[in-house]
């Protein structure tokens, strides 16, 4: 018996709102997500603008949960707070671009000079190992080369010698596709000069 008038309520079709076992794993999920793109940004971060951070270096070691209700609550909402524990592999790019010119030098037989900074890396899956503190990546490098030809000790080669005698000298440079010599002013032929200062040589790539 109720000595006051009802009020409130609903009616006999409304649904009751209870917090279920579903809406806990849901939420868990959900903010499982936002995690670990907030943990890559945090490890990126924290390397600073030297170190790369690839999204498969991140591990999640532990993730704690707390819930403002508990399941059967009767709440048209609840909060979730986690507090997240994670470790990340990072690597520095300059060494990674070392090591790709190393290996183009290498396949080339050091006939070819690389310009490190001109180097493009694209990276591929990564295979962490976060136990060992190792991991593989799938990495494409392209750069442009250059023959790998010492001007200044060719210039002094052939500093004071006839055409013939540049001819032979050429001869110890395989690489070279063609060779020119010209005169100036053009009455001037037989002998490139004896100071290095009057000569010049041009190196097409």
């Amino acid at each position: 018996k109720s000595s006051k008038a009802m009020a409130g309520g609903g009616s006999g079709n409304d649904q009751i709102k209870a917090i279920s076992e579903n809406d806990i794993n849901s939420a868990k999920s959900s903010i499982q997500s936002g995690i670990n793109e907030a943990m890559l940004a945090k490890a990126k971060e924290s390397a600073g603008d030297e170190y790369i951070i690839l999204s498969e270096a991140v591990n999640i070691d532990e993730t704690s949960y707390q819930f403002s209700n508990s399941v059967g609550e009767v709440t048209e909402n609840f909060q979730v707070t986690a507090q997240v524990k994670a470790s990340a592999l990072a690597f520095r790019e300059d060494d990674l671009k070392n090591v790709v010119n190393a290996l183009v030098a290498k396949s080339s037989g050091d006939k070819v000079n690389i310009d490190s900074s001109s180097l493009d890396v694209q990276y591929g899956k990564a295979d962490p190992d976060f136990k060992a503190g190792t991991m593989n990546i799938k990495v494409q490098g392209t750069n442009s080369l250059g023959l790998g030809f010492d001007i200044n000790g060719f210039k002094k080669n052939i500093l004071g010698k006839s055409n013939l005698e540049v001819e032979e000298i050429l001869n110890n440079y395989p690489d070279i596709e063609k060779a020119e010599v010209t005169y100036w002013p053009p009455f001037i032929s037989g002998k490139i000069p004896r100071f290095e200062s009057r000569v010049e040589v041009i190196l097409d790539k």
